[in-house]
């Protein structure tokens, strides 16, 4: 017959690997953020390396607004992001 040491022995082994699972599935899941978050920084890079490139420099309006455009891209992205999870 087991005595209640054993018991909360078991208990404790049980929670610290449920513990352990839970903080390396968090840490897998912000990995994933991280990443995806990265790729549309670089993309919002290259977007506007190439409309620097394409737009003349006399086109201040059209530099504005894709340069306004490009800004809150990342932002409008993660605010869909948010809206899917609810």
């Amino acid at each position: 017959m087991k005595t209640g040491r054993e018991y909360l022995s078991n208990l404790s082994i049980l929670l610290s690997l449920l513990l352990v699972l839970g903080t390396n599935m968090a840490h897998a899941c912000n990995y994933e953020d991280r990443k995806v978050w990265g790729i549309r920084a670089s993309q919002c890079r290259g977007l506007a390396m190439e409309m620097n490139a394409l737009l003349p420099r006399k086109v201040k309006s059209s530099r504005r607004y894709f340069a306004a455009f490009i800004y809150n891209f990342p932002s409008a992205v993660l605010m869909e992001s948010m809206e899917q999870l609810r």
